[in-house]
């Protein structure tokens, strides 16, 4: 056999190898993170300039999310006001574990429905994963910082961290 020829048959063979580990790998689901990185409920915090709010995140570790949550914020009466606001929507998880979350939110309190947006997006990166004994993929994610596609009230931005707080599923 020619050397040119058997220097082809082993790069044909060689990418052939390689082709086959690359999808053995995503089979065998061992990437790091996906949809089931995210699963339980999570606490939800962010303080902006002159705006607080909080809730939790429930994640059913298969695309589906939900945040209930408050915000305070100031009146034109120089006081506080609080809008109680439900988010639900879906999320992606890549295999590094970047991913966002689109919402569309109900608002409890009919004077800010308009000021509201109607469709939002948190993109984040998990920060922290579960230490549990041995390896299991994709990993629990424990911590995670975001910020939201859209400024807030007085154009702050809106950079909550969630810190996961059971395995509880569900409404």
């Amino acid at each position: 056999m020619p050397i040119k020829s058997f220097i082809k048959l082993f790069y044909i063979a060689m990418l052939l190898l390689v082709s086959i580990s690359v999808v053995q790998a995503k089979s065998s689901n061992t990437a790091p993170f996906g949809l089931s990185s995210l699963q339980g409920t999570y606490a939800y915090y962010n303080k902006g300039e002159d705006v607080v709010s909080l809730g939790v995140w429930t994640f059913d570790g298969k695309g589906g999310a939900t945040l209930k949550f408050k915000f305070s914020r100031p009146n034109t009466r120089n006081g506080r006001f609080v809008v109680f606001v439900l988010g639900t929507g879906r999320y992606d998880v890549d295999a590094i574990g970047q991913g966002v979350v689109t919402l569309k939110f109900k608002v409890e309190d009919k004077k800010e429905k308009d000021t509201l947006h109607k469709g939002v997006k948190f993109y984040f990166v998990i920060t922290k994963t579960s230490d549990a004994a041995g390896a299991t993929y994709p990993k629990l994610a424990i911590e995670v910082e975001s910020f939201m596609s859209e400024a807030g009230f007085n154009n702050q931005a809106i950079s909550p961290i969630w810190v996961r707080t059971s395995d509880y599923v569900g409404q």
